[in-house]
């Protein structure tokens, strides 16, 4: 026996689709060299004749291979049951459910007793096919032997090959020794010394191999002494399990079990191991739970090499009645680089919804927790990077009737602070009520925004405290046709401050403020028919637009500042009524925004192809609203803001912005970026950034992209990323890797350098070998690429048999 065996996967029911109703056969006796196709419930209606002959044909003889010893995976055949294929279909069709046919070169047997079919034999039940150079069927007993060319297959188009198959039609138990096998549903195959079919949903191999590549030298198998596939628990069981990759044994275990499909079963899942300058080498081994239907259970314990022991853990659950959510956490025992301490991070999620009268009420929780102020420096954490200081936790309980909604929320925060990040702690929400909705009647719309927020602080002595309320109600009449609008909009912007506490008395702890805020936006629309854009039928559209807005001034500077911030001036806020975030600070405004967009449209979908956009606002009064310690703004005019984005050329794409400050003359903020994508697994990005309006100014580069090295191998893509900081003059983050596709594995391999929160460079390394029907092992690098590159499609099995000669360079 050779080294070349294979173990079964999701392997179906061999026999699903032989019935137990067989009601025998018929009698003959004699030789009949003739060509037989009959029913047999057919010909076992006459009973009194012992001995008769059927119609005759050609006489034809066959020969029988002779068994091999050899064990090999099986090759695809276009027909695997040739001695089948001439069968009727018509025929075959017209019998009842449970009618078996059979067909032979030449048929003997006796009443009640063996029937022999010789030659090229065929029995049929339903979807079940049995072939062979000879099959015997036992009377008493219902067991049925082929040998020679022996191949069955189920209604499921499964196949099992052997010298020989006895099979029980009543049973529907039996044993292929030795045996081939392949299964539809996931293209797996393989061979085993002995298959016994225990039922019509699980089977016992010994000796057993499997692998999903195609060819008889296939590059992966796993080989186990015994194996056991139970398809009404969907799991597979081997025992003295091998691994082998390229002739390389790379898993070695007394027990495996894994999954048939996707149905969920408790078990140990596939070990990760990855590596970085932080943690080392970082060994998972993940346990799960199928708790129930609707909840459960992961454990992750692990190992890193440069801290020590972990765990981690996962809850999810999902009710009718009472919701959905999940519980997240990771504890490091005895940080062996953070003085011996534990670490942890924990994060809970709940949504529970209902109805109450006319309306839904929703119930939602997010909360989260780090033990300390580097946790997110040094360990990777699901959902946060580095840089995100803050991290939120949020109750909620809010109400939605039609268009209104209210809502009650409860908001703590934690901020991550060390030497090298200094965060503001935001205020907490204890709590906040809101109601904000709206009421249409034709063109005339009206709209409410209401809200009470208790702001508390862990800073006592130099932060303010207390309660303030808003409502901000509103009306506007929407006039809009074909080529134009106009939205005349009138409000009033009232708020109350209740605090307890301020830190000076040149802040009013009962500030009030009422401000009427008084706007008109319109637009014209001209549309141009008969363009062309890259070959395609298209419309242009040109949009000019003057939005004019009204607020009074009011002097603020006895209110507290609780959460106002100045705004980002760009295309999504250059319309609006306020140049603060927060509510606090209600900037005066006698401005006019003028702007024009022209469109480019898909004359048959409306798709935009691509629009450019040009706008500006015209200041007719100071802006003397500021924040503490802000400058009056004396300027007439604003900086201008430009933004473009489409299909510019074949398989190219841009989007790029930019803000012109005119005392300057230069741009004082652009953002480009462009990405060429001629077919999938083809990509190539690149970018420009640059801000001198921050506090600290950013100038940086990029460049990403996926592509074949068809010069190595035409399997082989890279990838890569490039972010290089001009201001610095260094590298901020890289990444580069490779993956390798082939029919039935795809290898990848990535390396990551960053910069944590700390300043502190950072290296990870990601590598899976992935198994096509089997598992993946190592690190996942699927989501860090589609994070980093655009248009980036990971790289999928190709239909390669494994047979074929691999190049030099492949080796």
């Amino acid at each position: 026996m050779t080294d070349t065996h294979s173990f079964t996967f999701p392997l179906k029911p061999l026999v699903r689709g032989v019935r137990r109703a067989l009601v025998l056969l018929f009698g003959v006796v004699g030789a009949m060299d003739a060509y037989a196709q009959v029913s047999i419930d057919t010909a076992k209606q006459d009973p009194k004749t012992s001995s008769q002959t059927t119609t005759s044909a050609a006489s034809q003889s066959t020969s029988q291979d002779k068994a091999t010893s050899k064990i090999q995976f099986p090759n695809e055949q276009a027909n695997n049951l040739p001695y089948c294929s001439d069968m009727d279909a018509a025929e075959l069709r017209k019998q009842t459910i449970g009618t078996t046919v059979a067909q032979s070169d030449t048929l003997r047997g006796v009443m009640n007793d063996i029937i022999t079919l010789r030659g090229k034999s065929c029995v049929v039940r339903d979807e079940m096919r049995l072939q062979g150079d000879q099959i015997e069927y036992v009377y008493s007993s219902e067991d049925v032997t082929s040998t020679g060319n022996a191949v069955l297959r189920n209604k499921n188009g499964d196949l099992v090959k052997g010298d020989k198959i006895n099979f029980n039609l009543s049973t529907e138990t039996g044993r292929a020794s030795p045996a081939q096998y392949n299964i539809a549903s996931t293209n797996g195959r393989g061979t085993a010394e002995s298959l016994d079919v225990l039922s019509s949903r699980r089977a016992l191999m010994r000796e057993a191999y499997y692998t999903t590549c195609v060819g008889n030298n296939p590059d992966w198998y796993l080989k186990s002494k015994a194996m056991l596939i139970d398809q009404d628990k969907d799991i597979g069981e081997g025992a003295s399990s091998v691994l082998m990759f390229k002739k390389v044994p790379i898993l070695a275990t007394p027990y495996i079990q894994f999954p048939l499909g996707n149905a969920r079963r408790s078990g140990f899942l596939v070990p990760s191991l990855g590596v970085s300058t932080s943690t080392g080498a970082d060994l998972t081994v993940p346990y799960y739970f199928n708790l129930a239907p609707n909840y459960d259970l992961t454990v992750y314990p692990g190992v890193m090499t440069d801290r020590g022991a972990k765990l981690g853990a996962e809850y999810r659950y999902q009710a009718k009645k009472y919701g959905a959510g999940s519980l997240y956490g990771n504890y490091v025992l005895d940080d062996k680089k953070y003085n011996g301490e534990d670490r942890y991070y924990w994060r809970a999620t709940h949504v529970s919804t209902g109805q109450l009268g006319k309306g839904w009420w929703i119930a939602s929780i997010d909360a989260q927790k780090a033990s300390d102020n580097d946790y997110i420096d040094d360990f990777d954490t699901r959902g946060l990077d580095s840089f995100e200081r803050v991290l939120s936790s949020e109750y909620a309980l809010q109400y939605n009737l039609g268009r209104w909604q209210a809502k009650v929320r409860y908001k703590t925060n934690q901020v991550l602070q060390n030497a090298s990040n200094s965060v503001d702690t935001p205020y907490d929400f204890k709590p906040q009520l809101s109601l904000t909705g709206s009421e249409r009647w034709g063109s005339l719309v009206a709209s409410l925004d209401a809200e009470s927020t208790r702001f508390t602080h862990r800073d006592q002595v130099s932060r303010a405290q207390g309660w303030r309320h808003v409502v901000y109600p509103s009306l506007r009449y929407e006039m809009r046709r074909a080529g134009w609008f106009i939205t005349p909009k009138v409000g009033i912007y009232a708020t109350k401050y209740d605090l307890s506490y301020v830190p000076t008395n040149s802040y009013d702890k009962t500030a009030s403020r009422v401000l009427p805020i008084i706007s008109l936006d319109s637009g014209l629309i001209f549309e141009r028919e008969g363009l062309k854009w890259l070959g395609q039928s298209a419309i242009q559209t040109l949009e000019p637009r003057l939005y004019y807005l009204r607020v009074p001034y009011k002097d603020q500077s006895q209110i507290w500042n609780f959460d106002s911030a100045l705004a980002d001036f760009d295309m999504s806020r250059i319309y609006g009524e306020n140049i603060f975030t927060g509510r606090d600070r209600i900037s005066e405004a006698n401005q006019l925004t003028s702007g024009i967009t022209s469109r480019v449209l898909s004359d048959s979908t409306g798709e935009e192809l691509f629009q450019a956009t040009v706008a500006q606002r015209h200041y007719f009064t100071d802006q003397r609203v500021t924040l503490p310690n802000g400058q009056i703004n004396t300027q007439r005019q604003s900086d201008l803001l430009v933004s473009t984005s489409g299909k510019m050329a074949k398989n190219i794409w841009m989007d790029a912005s930019g803000q012109y400050n005119f005392d300057s003359n230069r741009l004082v903020r652009t953002d480009a970026a462009i990405r060429w994508q001629p077919e999938a697994r083809k990509v190539i990005n690149a970018g420009y950034r640059r801000n001198q309006i921050t506090d600290v100014p950013t100038h940086t580069v990029y460049a990403s992209a996926q592509w074949p090295v068809k010069w190595i191998s035409p399997n082989l893509y890279g990838v890569a990323k490039v972010n290089y900081d001009l201001q610095a003059h260094k590298l901020s983050d890289a990444i580069v890797g490779w993956e390798y596709a082939k029919d039935c594995w795809v290898w990848s391999a990535v390396v990551k350098r960053s910069v944590n929160g700390n300043g502190r460079y950072n290296n990870s390394y990601y590598m899976q070998l992935e198994l096509k029907g089997f598992a993946g092992l190592g690190n996942n690098p699927t989501d860090l690429l589609n994070e980093n590159i655009t248009g980036y499609q990971p790289a999928r099995f190709i239909d390669e048999p494994s047979t074929t000669q691999p190049r030099q360079n492949d080796r």
